[in-house]
């Protein structure tokens, strides 16, 4: 656990030390003003309601270890289905990701369904 510290404190001090950086929310708070009420369903939160220690915790941190630390140490990191070739949809009005493998996915090897 020492070490994961260290290393993410190495990864981040040229980022934090010395700075006094302000956050401000009123961007994604105009962008989410923007939103219909069916791509706010799909994309809308509350910053407000943020549980900010949850999502280092549990989203960023994970997804660092799981997609940045590995390249860092020059290891290989899992393939990202979100980058496999796939088709897009229109349902509802909102334009979708369909996931499912095409015939051209299956001829360059791509996952069965």
């Amino acid at each position: 656990m020492i070490g994961r510290i260290e290393d993410m404190l190495r990864l981040y001090r040229p980022f934090i030390h010395d700075n006094d950086y302000v956050f401000s929310t009123e961007r994604i708070e105009a962008l989410t003003a923007t939103l219909d009420e069916d791509e706010r369903r799909l994309f809308g939160f509350d910053i407000e309601t943020l549980d900010w220690r949850s999502y280092w915790l549990d989203v960023h941190v994970p997804g660092l270890e799981k997609w940045s630390l590995p390249l860092l140490r020059n290891e290989r990191i899992p393939d990202d289905p979100a980058m496999l070739p796939a088709r897009a949809t229109r349902r509802s009005g909102v334009l979708e990701r369909d996931a499912r493998p095409t015939q051209d996915d299956m001829a360059m090897g791509g996952a069965a369904e």
